[in-house]
């Protein structure tokens, strides 16, 4: 008997977990409050993306399939058709909803940025609004649509990756949405409004059939607007979008180092002090990392050495260059050392936008007195006084400097001071080392009072 008790216990569970995602109408609740549907567009992009610059416009396909299993028919019109004015086509029972730039629904929410990527992406998302607002129903059934996105309705700039061009990845999903629309009976608790009779929405559900990955599924959402939940900010029918970017030479053509605004990326050289050598070579070690949000990035960047105040390409094998080269290869997730002088700076042309980047200056018998980071072509910089040498991403660098390491919408950077000043060279002692070097002395100290006082007791024993 007990296990007839847990087979029906098990058996209920099961039919209550496959009715989770179906949106019921209760009969102790008015259903026109809660049986809504809307399509979330989802946007992913690289961390300094700025979405606000994007002029792009998407669009879904809802297209009818069966109403209790007899298949949309064009002549007996037995199904209703849902899309904006002007997209419903008879012929094949679809419809368009649309949202982004130029539309009634252009305003993007940013999602918490997801923290546990080394690259920070960014997320964000359109709601289209309930799709099935403003219609009567008029026939009881189970009512059957498709929803797709149509691809390659932004115009993408340019051949991903090169200088001043982008790239959009369209979703590939798919959803089967069933709406069970009933009629009041008698035993309803009904709206006010509402008698017996009146055609309703009882509920709603929702499959994704293709997943965002492109392959076959059958995970069951919840469609309802994220403005008639509190649980979640958006309806869990979404199509994922990923956007990269890389800027250059506002003006087309061919980036030139020579010229600021058309750099992605730098690294600064200054020494300072009434004794600070501006012939020295200061030596870097540096990783660029691409980021990985989409694909098709490239692998290999040139950078070239430039003379901070003229822009003069200046490139040398002192510089680390190859010999003939006027510019220095980095292979991005590699570590690539580079050498410069007072003056100099190391910039970049063709760096994607989110591109995060890590640097250390090695040590040297200047002082390193002042690392300043840039971003979005400041004149002053947004953090300064990092006097430290092993400041690297990710690591010991507070999050908030780790986070302006990103090649932006703008030219951005970091610059490196170093000091020497009357009173001896320095060595290039980094501050990090002095709890180490206290022990030192402490031990030599302490090694010290032991000679001394092993030699006194020779003595005594001796006379």
């Amino acid at each position: 008997m007990n296990k007839k008790i847990r087979l029906f216990l098990a058996l209920l569970l099961a039919f209550v977990m496959c009715l989770a995602f179906v949106n019921f109408a209760s009969a102790a609740v008015d259903p026109t409050q809660i049986n809504k549907a809307a399509i979330t567009k989802k946007l992913v992009t690289p961390y300094g993306v700025d979405i606000t610059l994007l002029q792009a416009r998407f669009t879904f396909r809802v297209r009818a399939l069966s109403v209790s299993g007899t298949n949309y028919n064009p002549a007996s019109a037995n199904m209703p058709l849902f899309g904006e004015s002007g997209t419903i086509n008879t012929s094949d029972g679809s419809g368009t909803f649309s949202v982004g730039y130029g539309t009634t629904r252009a305003t993007w929410t940013k999602t918490a940025s997801d923290w546990t990527a080394p690259d920070y992406p960014d997320t964000y998302f359109i709601e289209t609004g309930d799709i099935f607002a403003g219609y009567t129903w008029t026939s009881p059934g189970d009512y059957l649509y498709e929803i797709t996105e149509n691809p390659n309705t932004y115009t993408q700039k340019g051949i991903y990756p090169n200088p001043n061009s982008d790239k959009m990845e369209y979703s590939p999903a798919v959803y089967r949405v069933t709406v069970y629309v009933r009629a009041y009976v008698s035993t309803d608790i009904i709206p006010p409004g509402k008698q017996v009779g009146d055609i309703y929405i009882y509920g709603i559900g929702a499959i994704r059939v293709t997943t965002e990955g492109g392959t076959p599924g059958s995970e069951k959402v919840d469609p309802t607007p994220g403005t008639d939940r509190e649980d979640m900010e958006y309806s869990g029918m979404t199509f994922t979008n990923k956007y990269g970017k890389v800027n250059g030479n506002p003006g087309g053509g061919d980036p030139d180092p020579r010229v600021e605004s058309h750099r992605t990326l730098y690294v600064r050289k200054a020494v300072a002090g009434n004794t600070g050598d501006s012939s020295k070579y200061f030596n870097f070690e540096m990783t660029i990392n691409n980021p990985t949000v989409v694909s098709g990035s490239k692998t290999v960047y040139r950078a070239y050495v430039v003379d901070t105040a003229t822009g003069t390409i200046v490139t040398s094998t002192a510089n680390g260059a190859a010999s003939g080269n006027n510019y220095i290869e980095f292979t991005a997730g590699y570590m690539r050392t580079f050498s410069l002088r007072h003056g100099q700076s190391l910039v970049f042309v063709d760096t994607p936008v989110g591109m995060w980047y890590s640097i250390t200056e090695k040590a040297s018998d200047h002082i390193p007195s002042a690392i300043a980071v840039y971003d979005a072509g400041a004149n002053t910089p947004l953090t300064a006084g990092l006097a430290n040498t092993d400041y690297v991403l990710p690591g010991t660098m507070p999050q908030a400097v780790r986070m302006l390491m990103f090649v932006g919408e703008r030219l951005g950077g970091m610059s490196f001071t170093n000091t020497r000043t009357d009173g001896g060279p320095i060595t290039g002692l980094n501050i990090n080392d002095l709890p180490f070097v206290g022990l030192i002395a402490l031990a030599a100290g302490a090694l010290v009072v032991f000679v001394v006082a092993k030699s006194r007791k020779r003595r005594r024993n001796y006379n």
